[in-house]
């Protein structure tokens, strides 16, 4: 009787491991189910962080020059081949006040020259009617410019006068073939020098860095304008953002090509 019970305890053993057992594999879809849910929300959130990185035209206002200097620094690459062919709304940022009220706002085209092979540009005068308010070309303020006689010296040394309100002509190549300006290599620059502006035109010494804020995208532009004065060059305070506006509009020619 004793070794009966015995036997009766085994089979019962092994009857209730076959159980456990059979059961087991039913617990694997459920594992699977919470782990497809868990890779579809870690792809949304990837997703998502993805474009919580684009940075839009509002955000970059409203930086600081610390954060527009490294976003220049870890800019995106930019070919002038992207740009050719628009016209960019221009607004200077973390400039000193007097030269807000005089070029806050501009334009800036960029441009193929089929007959040079060589990619150049302008900028366009802009009246300076605040930053709320549309982008409006135009060679003359409605009511003159800032600070009075000295505003309309500095906009004719500019190359402003008249009724031209293209100025600050330029060529445009890859940084990183220049043989000063080239500390941001995936950018661009703007380079006035070859412009033909004029000897006293001061644009003529400037150079400009352009980068892509967003990778993949030539819709925004942050650039950062710099002094060159032969031995002694040094960068500018402030940067400017380029938001694109639409196709050209209108080729101007340089000032030496004028009649």
């Amino acid at each position: 009787m004793a070794t009966s019970k015995k036997a009766q305890k085994k089979k019962s053993k092994k009857s209730t491991q076959k159980k456990t057992d059979k059961s087991k594999p039913l617990t694997k879809p459920r594992a699977a189910k919470k782990k497809s849910v868990a890779t579809k929300k870690n792809k949304a959130s990837k997703k998502s962080a993805a474009q919580k990185q684009l940075i839009t035209y509002e955000e970059l206002v409203q930086m600081s020059n610390e954060e527009l200097d490294k976003i220049l620094a870890y800019g995106h690459a930019l070919k002038a081949e992207d740009i050719a062919g628009f016209e960019y709304t221009g607004f200077n940022v973390g400039v000193p006040g007097p030269f807000k009220r005089l070029f806050q706002k501009f334009k800036k085209a960029f441009y193929f020259d089929e007959q040079t092979g060589r990619f150049r540009g302008w900028n366009l005068k802009v009246i300076q009617n605040g930053a709320q308010n549309p982008w409006y070309v135009g060679s003359r303020e409605p009511d003159g410019p800032a600070y009075g006689l000295i505003g309309r010296l500095v906009y004719w040394f500019c190359g402003i006068r008249g009724g031209n309100a293209a100025h600050g002509f330029f060529s445009v190549y890859p940084a990183i073939i220049d043989k000063k300006f080239n500390e941001i290599p995936q950018g661009l620059l703007v380079n006035y020098a070859e412009g033909e502006n004029g000897f006293l035109n001061i644009t003529s010494r400037l150079k400009d860095y352009l980068v892509a804020v967003n990778a993949g995208s030539n819709d925004l532009v942050l650039g950062k304008g710099c002094i060159d004065l032969g031995l002694f060059s040094f960068k500018g305070q402030g940067f400017f953002i380029l938001k694109k506006d639409g196709i050209l509009s209108k080729v101007y020619t340089q000032p030496a090509q004028r009649k």
